[in-house]
């Protein structure tokens, strides 16, 4: 929210202008219309994963916001023939429940929307023997998000493929997951990132990489891990309209634990090694349970995306910007 000043704080002298810019600040001149915000969460996670689970690791991420935001949740079709997953009962009928329609979404407007993304090595490309199978629906949310949401926040796998679609940036394909817990450190300036320390640490589990010297001009980087490997956790494009975010900060204490516990099984039915996530356990000893350093910088970066919607949509939600907006002139 913004901090209105009322006239005998009118002309308050400020000291830190940085945090304090004319975008946070309302005179008694410019009173906000208030309502909430509309925010589509577009889940292209497996069909055999945990729905619920997924859907709430986010609710919690946008649950304690000082504003109030109405969720919608909306997928892929299950019932879509080209979709080569496995649909159980229940989750139709937990998708007929609680989810909207791609153009359900896209008639009512939203202010802004989360993709999530599986953890996959499937792209777009129509050559890519391992193509995505809802690529084409995955194509026309973006094309409709760039042109009628005031900012798309990709995670994960999204990230990539939105960057693929988008801005024709490659994903790389790696040899073993980069996976754990990473320190990571501010570049630049910029609304996503206040109040956010200057290093802190972040989760990532993910197979694909983006080489940072092979993103476009208009693709920047605001928060880099401290290893190369690693390389950025989040860029965006358009001052803010796209943001991507590799890592996943809807990650509770446990969820890599599991996440690792199912691999090492795997690999080992198939008599393969497996390498240990890095910084998660105590002592890199999986008997250990993992200690959650990332939770409070994760939640207040969607906070800050959430205040950043907020500051930057227009009351009719078919509009994506206010009139006299300040970041996208």
């Amino acid at each position: 929210m913004s901090i209105r000043l009322e006239e005998n704080l009118s002309d308050y002298p400020l000291q830190d202008t940085q945090s304090f810019d004319e975008k946070f600040l309302v005179s008694k001149e410019k009173e906000q219309e208030i309502r909430p915000l509309h925010i589509a969460i577009w889940n292209t996670m497996p069909w055999g994963s945990d729905w619920m689970k997924i859907e709430q690791a986010w609710l919690n991420l946008l649950k304690n916001s000082a504003i109030q935001i109405v969720p919608h949740f909306t997928a892929p079709d299950p019932r879509n023939k080209g979709l080569q997953r496995k649909k159980s009962p229940e989750l139709l009928d937990h998708f007929d429940k609680y989810y909207e329609s791609s153009n359900s979404v896209k008639d009512q407007g939203m202010d802004g929307v989360i993709v999530l993304g599986a953890n996959i090595a499937k792209g777009l490309a129509p050559a890519d023997k391992h193509k995505c199978d809802f690529a084409e629906e995955f194509r026309s949310f973006v094309d409709w998000a760039q042109e009628s949401v005031t900012s798309s926040l990709y995670s994960c796998w999204s990230a990539h493929a939105a960057l693929e679609h988008i801005y024709k940036v490659q994903k790389v394909l790696q040899s073993e997951k980069i996976w754990g817990v990473f320190p990571h450190e501010k570049v630049g300036n910029h609304a996503l990132l206040e109040g956010l320390n200057d290093r802190f640490d972040v989760i990532h589990s993910r197979w694909n990489h983006i080489e940072e010297e092979k993103l476009p001009e208009g693709v920047k980087v605001l928060i880099r891990s401290l290893r190369k490997e690693v390389g950025a956790h989040v860029a965006i494009a358009r001052d803010g309209r796209e943001v991507f975010a590799f890592g996943h900060p809807e990650y509770e204490t446990l969820d890599l634990d599991q996440e690792f516990k199912r691999d090492k099984a795997i690999r080992e039915k198939n008599n393969k090694q497996i390498v240990l996530p890095s910084g998660y356990y105590e002592n890199d000893d999986y008997q250990n349970d993992p200690v959650n350093t990332w939770r409070a910088d994760a939640h207040l970066f969607i906070r800050n995306w959430i205040n950043f919607v907020y500051q930057n949509t227009n009351f009719d939600r078919h509009e994506p910007l206010e009139k006299d907006n300040i970041y996208f002139k």
